[in-house]
């Protein structure tokens, strides 16, 4: 039934009379996720968990071109992804098995599609290129998924494109098999120029070919070895790595996990030092034109949840001289205050979640001692950041409005340094 509905819609373009009313497969897919009640017990999750799966599955049976639309456009017949974009951002995101990584078979299905998909087009290497550049903007979990499934995925692809037509892969395909080689060669200290003007992919590639390699070399020796300016790379790398912080921290995995997802923020972190967009991965969902703000629509919702969490697991690790340096950046604090809002805010709430391995309900996702250890650090991050930082008073006594009296009063002791030189001063009774 769906692949006569594809063939009539196929019928429907070439005859120029295909009305907009979406996509019929994710139109019922939609339909169907709308009446799942969506709530923080753990029944509703595994219902949504499953029910995510059992449409995974379906849409890996059936042809891989349905996962996208084909639309005339000026007598030009274009390809249309919008709303396999929605799905993956909207639903996908939360049921990855690990965060900002598809499972193989449906990142395989689409990029098997996006191909077959393209022949229909006048020029399909340019077809292919147009839809790549979407899912930089639009869709940047695809990109990551590419990124971390490319050992298996590149054979797949050149073999159908080698099927379907005779022409060079495209240049976006190509771009992506560069990148894996400069990866490759950054591991081993070799890096020449990067092969893309995305740091975004090169980051993605760079990091999970470092998990992949067998040896025990560190982050901080492979960054070392990269010579290019390479600001917005390093965001992204600081971006996958808290991320892999935060899901040991989630699912309770081995200490050496943990260690080493800390240890790999921390190389990260010393290799910003002296950029300004140290800490921006904490508060880039704020509204503005960050490149980075594209990050949060591939996270988990329960990942987002979890970043005040991450931030009090690296800084407070961060040695003196290091963490002095960050704390002199005039945001720091206010993102601290903020991060710290966020902390009590899920200790109050202790919400139980479950992991996507075990199914079980773990712990509170902070415990007493973690807060109490945040409260530690805040106030020691407000006793010694420079005065500077407290310029924007209003930012920082609305980030302090809901924290306990503690943190509110040596926020308050620093922002009226006036007002506190007086209690020293001798009492003029004449």
């Amino acid at each position: 039934m769906v692949f006569d509905l594809m063939l009539m819609q196929a019928r429907a373009v070439a005859a120029g009379a295909l009305h907009e009313d979406g996509h019929f497969l994710f139109r019922l897919i939609r339909e169907r996720f709308s009446k799942i009640q969506i709530n923080q017990s753990l029944s509703s999750q595994l219902v949504q968990q499953q029910e995510l799966h059992a449409i995974t599955r379906i849409i890996t049976s059936l042809p891989p071109s349905v996962l996208l639309r084909t639309n005339l456009e000026k007598k030009k017949i274009c390809l249309n992804c919008e709303e396999f974009f929605h799905f993956v951002n909207a639903e996908q995101k939360n049921g990855c098995f690990r965060a900002c990584v598809l499972p193989y078979d449906l990142t395989v299905h689409f990029f098997r599609g996006l191909l077959s998909s393209s022949i229909a087009c006048k020029k399909p290497s340019h077809a292919v290129n147009a839809v790549f550049t979407e899912c930089y903007l639009k869709c940047p979990l695809l990109m990551s998924s590419a990124g971390f499934w490319w050992p298996k995925l590149e054979p797949v692809l050149w073999s159908q494109w080698s099927r379907l037509i005779e022409e060079p892969v495209p240049a976006e395909l190509q771009k992506m098999a560069d990148c894996q080689i400069w990866a490759r060669s950054a591991l081993c200290g070799k890096a020449g120029s990067p092969p893309s003007d995305s740091p975004f992919v090169l980051a993605a590639f760079l990091y999970f070919s470092f998990l992949r390699q067998s040896s025990n070399k560190n982050i901080g020796a492979v960054l070392g070895g990269i010579n290019e300016d390479c600001e917005q790379l390093l965001v992204f790398l600081l971006f996958f790595s808290v991320v892999d912080l935060i899901s040991s921290k989630l699912h309770h995995t081995e200490t050496m996990d943990l260690l080493r997802a800390k240890e790999c923020c921390i190389d990260i972190v010393k290799h910003l030092e002296d950029t300004g967009n140290l800490i921006i991965l904490f508060h880039v969902q704020e509204k503005g034109q960050s490149p980075y703000q594209v990050l949060y629509t591939m996270m988990p919702d329960l990942q987002i949840e979890l970043m005040p969490l991450a931030f009090y697991c690296l800084f407070p690790s961060l040695d003196q001289n290091l963490l002095s340096s960050v704390m002199k950046r005039q945001d720091f604090l206010h993102v601290a205050l903020q991060m710290y809002s966020g902390m009590v805010k899920l200790f109050l709430d202790g919400v139980d979640v479950s992991t996507s391995r075990d199914k079980q309900p773990s712990s509170k996702q902070v415990d007493s001692a973690e807060l109490m250890g945040a409260q530690q650090f805040l106030l020691q991050v407000i006793s010694q950041c420079p005065q500077e930082s407290f310029a924007y008073r209003k930012q920082l006594e609305d980030a302090c409005a809901d924290l306990d009296p503690e943190v509110k009063a040596a926020l308050t002791f620093r922002l009226n340094p006036i007002d506190n030189d007086s209690l020293y001063e001798e009492p003029d009774f004449l």
